[in-house]
């Protein structure tokens, strides 16, 4: 088998599972920006959730190829890794840390506010889901940034220890930002 072939594929269904992956977080946070201010509906839910499964399975795919990636480049000897690759790793594990989040807290936390609007949560739950927001925002860019930029791949650690801060703050007070600039409603008390 060429193995040339193999890592190319490998490399094309992990980057597009990663474009994926973005795609539907990115419609799912639309979809909840566009409706902050609507009552929550179990249809919304229903979209969330599909939405949700989705993102499992292209995270699924990107773990599944980049582990493939990752034995062919380094045989997993961790004298082999790179910054890049640290890198990718904790966000690909932050990420899917936040993706159980969203499914173990976020989504329970909605489904019981059938009938209210985001906008009108109290201010701590819209922190706590602007933390979640963001999270999701900054690892999914920055998954797609890693694997496509040749700049970051020949980096050191310290761009890195930089660039990783920036990005996760910048995303979490954007999202915040969002979240409270909305004003409440008169949608019943959360």
């Amino acid at each position: 088998m060429d193995m040339l072939l193999v890592t190319d594929t490998l490399r094309f269904s992990h980057l597009f599972a990663v474009c994926l992956g973005l795609g539907a977080s990115i419609m799912a946070d639309l979809y909840i920006l566009n409706r902050l201010r609507t009552p929550l509906t179990h249809e919304m839910m229903a979209t969330l959730h599909r939405t949700h499964g989705f993102v499992w399975a292209a995270l699924g795919v990107m773990w599944v190829t980049g582990l493939g990636l990752l034995y062919l480049r380094t045989g997993f000897d961790l004298a082999a890794f790179t910054p890049k690759l640290m890198a990718k790793l904790g966000i690909v594990g932050l990420l899917t840390l936040n993706a159980i989040l969203i499914g173990a807290v976020a989504m329970p936390i909605l489904a019981g506010r059938i009938g209210r609007s985001i906008a009108a949560f109290p201010t701590a739950l819209k922190l706590r889901f602007s933390l979640i927001g963001g999270i999701s925002a900054a690892s999914w860019l920055l998954a797609l940034a890693l694997g496509v930029s040749k700049a970051l791949a020949r980096s050191g650690s310290e761009v890195f220890a930089v660039l990783l801060p920036i990005a996760y703050v910048s995303a979490l007070v954007a999202t915040a930002l969002v979240l409270l600039s909305r004003p409440m409603t008169g949608n019943h008390p959360a």
